[in-house]
């Protein structure tokens, strides 16, 4: 009836719904603003306006000499004078204590063909059985072998695209294949008298 269409016509949360809707728009028309400024930023701007900390790990007092990141896993390996320690994005996971006479890491790479840590430690003390090793450890911190690539000191260590291990001596390079998950070969080495381009 005629009173009800009135009573529907001065409804105020009618009235208020369709006064409501242009401001909407032009919500939607401010925000699309905001996407088309945020997308005009430079990657260094977004990339300090996004950088925030999550958390902060700590697993020690002791500095942290080295660490690798796993991608696959997204857990991260420090090494320290004391033991190596798995960390996920939040929380301790696993720790692997070092004898206290042996050798600190000094090189952790993560192998992501199979999905392996390489940690290389330090030549000092000398008469350590473990210095100037290379160890391979499982994604969960098992030990799963231990070789010493050179008869002098271990300078460096790093992990080739290819997935070859490559390790740094006093006077050569040598290359490493991980044929298994306990069993690496030698590939070649090339050293200070070597023809320029020969390995051997």
């Amino acid at each position: 009836d005629k009173t009800g269409a009135g009573h529907w016509a001065s409804n105020p949360e009618r009235s208020s719904t369709r006064r409501a809707a242009p401001s909407g728009q032009g919500q939607g028309r401010s925000r699309a603003g905001q996407q088309a400024q945020t997308g005009s930023m430079e990657p260094q701007q977004l990339t300090r306006e996004t950088l925030v900390r999550r958390h902060q790990l700590r697993g020690s007092v002791l500095p942290v000499l080295t660490l690798a990141y796993n991608r696959r896993r997204q857990h991260l390996l420090t090494g320290d004078e004391q033991a190596l320690r798995l960390f996920s994005t939040r929380k301790e996971l696993a720790v692997l204590w070092l004898d206290p006479r042996s050798p600190s890491p000094i090189y952790i790479v993560h192998h992501a063909p199979r999905d392996v840590y390489v940690v290389a430690y330090d030549d000092e003390p000398s008469k350590h059985a473990d210095a100037s090793t290379v160890q391979i450890l499982h994604a969960s911190l098992a030990p799963l072998l231990r070789y010493k690539p050179h008869d002098d000191f271990l300078a460096s260590l790093v992990i080739h695209s290819s997935g070859l291990v490559i390790t740094s001596g006093e006077q050569e390079l040598k290359l490493w294949r991980l044929e298994s998950d306990s069993e690496v070969s030698q590939v070649c080495t090339l050293n200070e008298h070597s023809t320029r381009g020969a390995m051997h």
